[in-house]
């Protein structure tokens, strides 16, 4: 009896370490960024595995690899759907490839996820300019 005790008690140790562990994954967190007198704007973080796939996406457009970009910012979506950064990047991949209508969207979709004094904010600003013809 005493070891079916010792047992448990052990087991519930090891969910409970488990558990822990799981839950500490690094992420990047909200960071308050100052961008003038008496304004603060929440830039939204990417956890590191996204911004791993995000980076991996820009590697595959840059080298015109458009299903693997395409299938990463997939990905990304997923983990951290209201992130700019990922709107921007599929608004360059879809430019990248001639869809017009699509990079507008996605341009238009970073724009609206981040204040209009950011570089986020005016990259999106000035490739959606670019498509204008």
């Amino acid at each position: 009896m005493v070891l079916v005790r010792h047992s448990s008690r052990c087991l519930w140790l090891v969910i409970i370490f488990l558990l822990v562990a799981c839950s500490t994954q690094p992420s990047r967190n909200l960071v308050s960024v100052s961008s003038g007198p008496g304004s603060t704007v929440a830039r939204h973080q990417l956890p590191e595995v996204a911004n791993d796939w995000l980076e991996q996406a820009r590697a595959a457009r840059q080298v015109q690899e458009f299903m693997e970009a395409e299938r990463l910012l997939q990905k990304v979506q997923r983990m951290a759907p209201s992130a700019a950064e990922l709107y921007l990047e599929w608004g360059h991949l879809s430019a990248a490839q001639n869809q017009t209508g699509r990079a507008e969207q996605f341009y238009r979709r970073a724009m609206s996820l981040v204040a209009q004094n950011t570089s986020i904010y005016r990259e999106a600003n000035a490739s959606l300019m670019q498509l204008q013809p």
